[in-house]
């Protein structure tokens, strides 16, 4: 029993500059789960060299959490999978959490899930990564044997800290129209250091949208309460049910999210 995790302590790898999957997650984290944060480090100048770092020091990471009662390790970095094969990255976390004696959920294998239970194979993808990246991701999820009909792709932020996580949530009602004219089934927004939430609040109610970070707390809270994932509980999270009161109570955002609330403290 923990004060504050009553329900369920979690943990959670993510990229050293990722300033948007904890808060994200902390946002879509159920009441009485708590949430214990590792940092994955490194010092290669290629985003590449350092997604593939992330994927090795996965395991060494898993001692920053000492013997705290963790039910589940969420990896929030969806790029690194883009350099592990399907069956080679099932292996490698199943390695892992039977060593850690907890599961290793990562953001791919999430959205896969939450994939599965929709039964959809024509996605939509939105991209926010770098020609070479974007390549790698593209090759990935058609080997997961999705058809991929429609890619939008976002220019990166430029003279920024970071091309990805200095991106903005996507708010355009007009971006998506290209997915509609494709008639895809599912439109799947991808990485964790995209803010999505305001995104899918706004624009989910026309068509299916699932982004990294909702698959992921989706994934993690069914592990914690001993759930399988299930059609019913996927769209509960879709709809922002178990989250929306949450959203606006951190995020300040008003009910029309447009406005934010930015008074200084």
């Amino acid at each position: 029993m923990l004060e504050y995790a009553y329900n369920g302590l979690l943990g959670l790898l993510t990229p050293q500059a990722n300033t948007t999957a904890e808060a994200e997650l902390s946002i879509l984290l159920p009441p009485g789960m708590g949430l214990l944060t590792s940092r994955l480090i490194s010092t290669k100048s290629s985003m590449n060299d350092r997604l593939i770092e992330y994927i090795d020091q996965i395991d060494k990471n898993c001692e920053n959490f000492a013997n705290a009662p963790i039910k589940a390790l969420i990896f929030a970095c969806t790029g690194a999978s883009y350099f592990l094969e399907k069956n080679n990255e099932k292996i490698y976390f199943e390695k892992i959490s039977k060593k850690r004696s907890y599961p290793i959920i990562s953001a791919t294998t999430a959205i896969s899930d939450a994939l599965a239970v929709l039964s959809v194979k024509r996605i939509g993808i939105v991209s926010p990564y770098a020609d070479d990246l974007h390549e790698k991701a593209m090759s990935y999820w058609r080997a997961n044997d999705f058809e991929i009909i429609s890619i939008e792709r976002l220019e990166q932020s430029r003279n920024q800290f970071h091309p990805i996580y200095s991106l903005e949530s996507i708010f355009s009602e007009t971006y998506f129209r290209n997915f509609d004219e494709a008639k895809v089934e599912t439109v799947v927004i991808l990485g964790t250091g995209l803010p999505t939430l305001r995104t899918l609040l706004k624009l989910g109610r026309r068509r299916i949208l699932i982004s990294a970070n909702l698959c992921l707390m989706w994934r993690a809270s069914l592990i914690v309460k001993n759930e399988a994932p299930s059609l019913n509980n996927l769209r509960k999270w879709i709809s922002g049910e178990p989250w929306t009161d949450s959203f606006f109570q951190k995020t300040g955002y008003s009910k029309d999210l447009k406005k934010v609330n930015t008074t200084k403290i």
